[in-house]
């Protein structure tokens, strides 16, 4: 992942904190699949989806792990 990738991350995830008013807001990392919700698969489970992640740093990780995720074997199995 390139440093611009995880800056343009860190950064929507400061944004975030300061609209709300937090210094960590609590998330949620998910990929968004292009066929994520058909009815015969749910690539949301497939590929993990880490939840209450705070902290940019910590989010960057949760989101680069989230990406790996999609291409282990439970995932394209979801995808066959």
């Amino acid at each position: 992942m390139s440093e611009a990738w995880r800056r343009d991350i860190r950064a929507a995830y400061d944004d975030l904190c300061s609209r709300i008013g937090e210094l960590d807001v609590p998330v949620a990392v998910r990929p968004s699949a292009t066929a994520e919700n058909l009815p015969e698969a749910s690539f949301r489970r497939a590929a993990g989806e880490p939840l209450n992640v705070r902290g940019a740093d910590a989010v960057v990780a949760a989101y680069h792990r989230c990406v790996v995720s999609l291409f282990g074997d439970r995932a394209i199995a979801y995808r066959d």
